[in-house]
């Protein structure tokens, strides 16, 4: 939403305010390259939106070498746009409502963008955007943190494929506090993996503290989000492109305090742990 703020306002420093710019009632139009044809009335119908600010005759507008005026915005979709305002009945087939959303975003066409909303790919993309708010700034600084780290990590081994391991900070301190076993016994480390076909590992506490004092990457993120940003990072690197795979290692203490045979208390120790593990291939056209 940022960049769209800042791609409105461009837009319409960009527009010279004057007293009275009479606009023909046919209008011809160059959005980035994409002409249209329509009616001023039909720019103006929705007064709340960007375009009725554009064409209500107080701006002057640039216009290209042929006397089309210009906006400078990506128009692929613009189309979708002036259809919807032509008579506030068609809406976009399902394959672009995203993409036209955005657009209606940007143009400010609140009655496109209320219908839109109902669309369940649009809610789909807002319930996404929500989940990463609950993440804060988090979620696109631990991202590119994250794969950073595994480029790094590949082109330094010069392997085409890499995993990182990550660690909550939170998770990072109760490493070294639950130090202590119950009964003042020493902790029996249990490693289960949410991985399909996974076998039950065994580990020393003292060898578990040692490597993941080294983990990859020590996400500043709570607990309790770690599996959410996690389950996020994948989706959006997978719509991006990438190769990738994601799953949690459980970390916990199986000791158990008996009392006559009876288990009456349960070692506290418990850590999850995550992993990202990424394959760098070229698409088939690039291949020599």
């Amino acid at each position: 939403m940022v960049q769209t703020v800042s791609q409105q306002q461009h837009e319409l420093n960009t527009m010279k305010s004057i007293e009275k710019n009479d606009f023909p009632d046919i209008i011809n139009l160059n959005v980035g390259g994409h002409y249209y044809v329509t009616k001023r009335s039909t720019l103006t119908q929705d007064s709340e939106s960007m375009l009725a600010v554009m064409f209500s005759g107080r701006y002057d507008i640039d216009k290209d070498s042929e006397g089309r005026y210009f906006i400078d915005r990506d128009g692929a979709y613009f189309g979708y746009i002036l259809n919807f305002l032509r008579d506030n009945l068609e809406l976009p087939p399902p394959s672009v409502s995203v993409q036209v959303y955005k657009e209606a975003q940007f143009y400010q066409v609140q009655s496109l963008i209320e219908k839109l909303e109902r669309n369940p790919h649009v809610f789909a993309m807002k319930l996404d955007e929500a989940k990463k708010s609950k993440l804060g700034n988090s979620f696109v600084k631990w991202k590119e943190v994250v794969v950073s780290t595994a480029q790094l990590k590949s082109m330094k081994e010069l392997t085409t494929s890499t995993r990182v391991n990550l660690l909550s900070k939170d998770d990072s301190v109760n490493l070294f506090e639950c130090s202590e076993c119950i009964a003042q016994m020493n902790h029996s480390i249990v490693v289960s993996s949410s991985s399909k076909n996974s076998i039950q590992q065994q580990q020393s506490y003292e060898k578990l503290k040692q490597r993941l004092s080294n983990s990859d990457v020590l996400v500043d993120i709570s607990r309790e989000n770690m599996e959410l940003f996690v389950h996020l990072l994948k989706d959006e690197l997978e719509k991006e492109g990438y190769s990738c795979k994601a799953w949690k290692e459980e970390i916990k203490c199986k000791n158990v305090r008996m009392f006559y045979g009876i288990a009456v208390e349960e070692c506290g120790f418990c850590l999850n742990e995550y992993y990202m593990a990424f394959e760098w291939v070229l698409p088939q056209h690039a291949k020599t």
